[in-house]
């Protein structure tokens, strides 16, 4: 059945590792132009037992040959894939894969499709969901991926026939933000590139003053994050420019000498445009229940020169769509934009201390409920400065986040550190039995398949 040859071919895409026939660059034979053995050059068969692939020159499409992958009338392992890795890590916000296919007698729990795959974990497309089988006639079918050259190792095309039948491929595209491949940029790594996976920030003693310069970097970091139009604008990488600074407000001995550090860094951003949001549209909406917080200004230990700087950005007109801060179409429904470290290590203090300002800074200034969380959320923020300094394991990490979302009263926060349940935490094995909540108390609903809730005389309708 499809739903058991398709993992295997996941596993194919994610973890082959194959060398390649070199094509010229911005060349990546989508024609099947150059073929080397009766296959398009710079392709490569993956892991195909009991399936045919080859060039068929009696199917064209506008006068092109077709390449043809087929089961073999054996038993198929898996899935009949041909694959081509991109040679480039090409520069752009999406792309785009299209193909002219054609099938024949493909078997109803087979399918056929092309897919693309960017790594590590970036991006994953394919057609299974259509369900491509039986005879059709060519048609052109596409997918369309994201793209994060900062994040990719490697961006991986590919073919496949999944069961019994015939297949035809042509007539392939790539296109990088709707233009031809041959016209995207590729992407060239920076000075600040080194930040993508490390902070580069060195382990360092925690002691009052430096928590309390951390606790201080936060809050203006966010402020600057959220309000600064050029930040808004995606003119600056707020997690680089966190990381560089931390290493030099840190050495800092005196409050005078951390001041003008934090002036000279929000002036570093551009100048603080004097426009200011509409004032009858403050008044308007003065009888809310929460608007935002800034009383931490006021309590800064530091000069009104900085606090009045921080005061004049708070009311900076800011684009309705921002960089970090995105909406759903149609809705007032915000989505966060943050890059994933998918190679942090966990022993990184500057990533780990990431984590936690930017989830205090997002609670801080977005969410409807924050005046209802039992402390006061500055407080938060105060209590786990240490916490994220000292998580250096992962279970460590992933019970601080735990703790760290039980602070606004809400179940829908979660971390993509461990499993859905926090094995690392709380252990791999679960209950025997489900409940469910009827008139606010806990029943149970079922049973597992041991005998351990029966011996132990625990029976569906029990009340918990």
């Amino acid at each position: 059945m499809m739903k058991v040859y398709f993992p295997f071919l996941v596993i194919l895409v994610f973890f082959h590792v194959a060398a390649i026939a070199q094509v010229s660059p911005k060349n990546y034979n989508l024609d099947f132009k150059l073929v080397e053995n009766n296959l398009p050059a710079g392709w490569q068969i993956v892991d195909s037992e009991g399936y045919v692939f080859g060039i068929d020159s009696s199917q064209f499409v506008e006068g092109r040959s077709s390449l043809m992958i087929k089961s073999n009338g054996g038993k198929n392992a898996g899935a009949g894939v041909l694959v081509f890795d991109i040679p480039h890590n090409l520069k752009g916000k999406s792309l785009t894969f299209a193909a002219q296919i054609k099938t024949e007698g493909v078997s109803k729990e087979g399918s056929v499709g092309i897919y693309g795959s960017i790594q590590p974990e970036v991006d994953f497309q394919n057609l299974e969901h259509l369900n491509l089988n039986g005879t059709q006639d060519w048609r052109l079918w596409s997918i369309t991926l994201k793209l994060v050259p900062e994040q990719t190792d490697k961006t991986r095309i590919g073919l496949y026939l999944i069961g019994d039948g015939k297949v035809w491929f042509n007539d392939l595209r790539l296109f990088v933000d709707d233009m031809p491949y041959t016209e995207a940029s590729i992407y060239q790594p920076t000075a600040d590139s080194v930040y993508k996976s490390s902070s580069q920030l060195a382990p360092f003693e925690l002691n009052h003053h430096n928590q309390q310069l951390l606790k201080n970097t936060a809050l203006v970091w966010g402020l600057i994050k959220y309000f600064h139009p050029a930040v808004a604008q995606g003119n600056w990488n707020m997690d680089t420019e966190l990381f560089k600074f931390l290493p030099k407000i840190l050495s800092l001995p005196s409050e005078e000498l951390q001041e003008i550090e934090l002036i000279n860094w929000i002036r570093h951003f551009g100048k603080i445009p004097s426009e200011r949001r509409n004032r009858k549209e403050n008044a308007e909406i003065a009888g809310l229940k929460l608007r935002t917080d800034l009383t931490w200004i006021a309590n800064l230990n530091y000069s009104d020169k900085l606090k009045n700087m921080l005061l004049q950005l708070s009311e900076a007109e800011v684009p309705y769509q921002k960089r970090y801060v995105e909406y759903f179409e149609g809705t007032f429904v915000r989505r966060f934009e943050e890059f994933f470290y998918r190679k942090a290590n966990i022993n990184d203090v500057g990533l780990r201390l990431l984590g936690l300002f930017r989830y205090w800074n997002i609670i801080h200034y977005f969410s409807p409920y924050r005046y209802l969380t039992e402390q006061p959320w500055e407080g938060v923020l105060d209590e786990f400065i240490p916490a994220f300094h000292e998580a250096n394991s992962f279970a460590a990490l992933d019970s601080t986040y735990l703790r760290l979302f039980s602070k606004i009263n809400d179940g829908h926060a979660f971390a993509k550190l461990s499993s859905t349940h926090n094995a690392t935490v709380f252990g791999s094995n679960n209950v025997g039995f489900k409940i469910k909540f009827i008139d606010n108390k806990a029943v149970v609903a079922s049973l597992g398949v041991d005998s351990l809730g029966r011996e132990a005389g625990l029976l569906v309708g029990d009340i918990i």
